[in-house]
């Protein structure tokens, strides 16, 4: 199988040594940078290959690959945030790290998209175009939890890029995988809510993440492109 654009390695090596230690010391905005910039290349992927099966694969890897800092990052998080003695009731922080993540790293929206890219996976080729749809439909929906107006769950209000950012950009590469399956078939309402996306990254996004803002614009354009 061949690499449309390769994987920056070194990027791969260092996300996956964060550490507790490496938390501790970390300054917020390069942690955010860390966590984010492995996602650059998935965008900047070719991924509109109606039905390739070998694409999807490789594109389906390519997420793994880029999840990785953000799966060794999670326990870090939660320990930081013991450090103020704060319950979970008294600390908003905490219940919101809980939506994204939930406390073993497995659950919330985090879970969430775990369980659509095993779907992705194993159910999308033999999926009718109708299927295909719903599925699209569902990752818009949790997309739009994500972003900082979504549900009012205020992920970017206190904890900024660095918590809500990484996932989020997981769930969009999701939606393009899908698209670029499906030959650019919009669901219901996609082009919509593709819209409201590109809108988010190359505008309001910026501000809390402009170190970043390269990786943002090619989310971007991978969304206005698939369709």
């Amino acid at each position: 199988m061949v690499w449309h654009t390769e994987p920056d390695c070194a990027t791969v090596v260092r996300d996956r040594d964060l550490n507790y230690g490496l938390l501790a010391k970390a300054d917020p905005a390069r942690l955010t940078a860390d966590l984010v910039r492995p996602y650059a290349g998935i965008f900047a992927y070719n991924l509109v290959a109606s039905g390739n099966q070998a694409v999807l694969i490789e594109g389906l890897l390519r997420l793994e690959t880029c999840n990785a800092g953000l799966y060794a990052a999670i326990p870090a998080l939660w320990l930081d945030m013991t450090r103020n003695g704060l319950s979970f009731a008294e600390d908003a922080d905490k219940q919101r790290l809980d939506r994204l993540y939930g406390l073993d790293g497995k659950t919330g929206l985090c879970g969430a998209l775990r369980r659509y890219r095993l779907t992705t996976a194993n159910e999308l080729p033999g999926m009718s175009d109708r299927e295909q749809g719903a599925l699209l439909d569902r990752l818009f929906a949790l997309a739009d939890a994500l972003l900082p107006d979504g549900d009012d769950t205020g992920q970017w209000s206190a904890c900024a890029a660095t918590y809500a950012l990484p996932l989020y950009l997981q769930a969009l590469a999701l939606i393009v995988l899908v698209q670029g399956w499906s030959g650019g078939r919009p669901a219901a309402g996609g082009g919509t809510a593709s819209a409201r996306h590109v809108a988010f990254l190359t505008g309001a996004a910026r501000s809390s993440a402009a170190d970043v803002a390269d990786v943002l614009d090619a989310a971007g354009q991978a969304l206005s492109a698939s369709y």
